[in-house]
């Protein structure tokens, strides 16, 4: 087996490892983000309707 041919096969292997790696990275990134995301804005909506809750109160009591 010649040399070019060597470089050539284990060039395309390594190629193509690192771009299933990296879809495979990319998903778990994308995954990781929207769930923080997720959570964030879980918290933003709860904190939001506790203001808004402690407002009604707060009116209420006036």
């Amino acid at each position: 087996m010649p040399l070019a041919l060597v470089t050539r096969v284990s060039k395309g292997v390594v190629n193509r490892y690192s771009t299933h790696l990296h879809s495979s990275y990319r998903i778990l990134v994308l995954f990781i983000t929207s769930s923080l995301f997720w959570h964030f804005s879980n918290q933003l909506l709860v904190n939001r309707d506790l203001v808004l809750n402690n407002k009604k109160v707060a009116s209420y009591n006036d």
